[in-house]
């Protein structure tokens, strides 16, 4: 937060679980959190991907989905990034 490097990697992927919102207290900042069932995978670059998301509209603007924390994304994203990440489509329940 407020520095300068990019983040331009998927550095975790996993599955919103059932359930509302909550605060989570990290030390005087509280935001809100869901639960979210992880899953083992490598880190990997959203730069080769960009032209493939049905969520990036315009590519000088790809970022700006993630600015709001949690969105829903199509299966085929998903499967694209849970590819690229070398994870499990099987525990994704793809």
């Amino acid at each position: 937060m407020g520095g300068r490097d990019r983040c331009q990697c998927f550095v975790s992927i996993g599955l919103v679980q059932p359930g509302e919102p909550y605060a989570f207290d990290m030390g005087g900042f509280v935001p809100f959190r869901r639960d979210v069932r992880y899953l083992p995978a490598n880190e990997a670059s959203i730069l080769p991907l960009l032209d493939q998301f049905e969520f990036v509209q315009d590519r000088a603007r790809w970022g700006y989905p993630f600015r709001f924390g949690l969105f829903k994304i199509v299966e085929a994203d998903m499967r694209l990034i849970a590819r690229h990440m070398q994870a499990d489509l099987a525990l994704l329940d793809l």
